[in-house]
This record gives structure tokens, sequence and C-alpha cells, in this order.
């Protein structure tokens, strides 16, 4: 669990406040893509971008994951 993850499980007020900014960069992606969203393809770029990077959701486990996968594709792109 990174150290952002902890202080959010530890602080309500810092957990209100991202939840209101990822919701926020959710309206606001949504209202500036919205024309993006309307072409099939975009469509599934757009919602990749709403729900997995600016999500409301709280994405340790996400991120805990791509914390994983860091260090084999270093590993990855360094033997290539």
């Amino acid at each position: 669990m990174t150290l952002l993850h902890q202080e959010r499980l530890a602080n309500p007020r810092l957990a209100r406040g991202l939840e209101k900014l990822a919701a926020w960069q959710a309206a606001r992606l949504s209202r500036t893509y919205a024309t993006s969203r309307a072409q099939p393809r975009y469509t599934a770029a757009v919602e990749f971008f709403e729900t997995d990077l600016y999500g409301g959701a709280d994405f340790a486990r996400r991120d805990a994951g791509r914390a994983r996968v860091v260090p084999i594709l270093v590993r990855t792109l360094r033997s290539g």
C-alpha cells in the first residue's frame, strides 16, 4: 500500500477531498471529450480514462497491481 493510500485511510478529510477531486476530474473529462465519446473509434478510450484513471473509486488495489508490474516492465525493457 502506498503512502498516499495509507494517509487516505487514516485521514477522512483527505479522503473526502480526493473523492471530490476525482469526481471533478471525471466530470470535466466527460464534458471535454463528449464529442470523442460519441465516435465509436474513441468511446472505449474515453471510458477507460473516466473509469480507470479519473473515476471516483479508491484505486489502492489498482495501484498495487501496477506497482507489481513496473519492475517486470523495467527488466523487460532493459533486456530488449
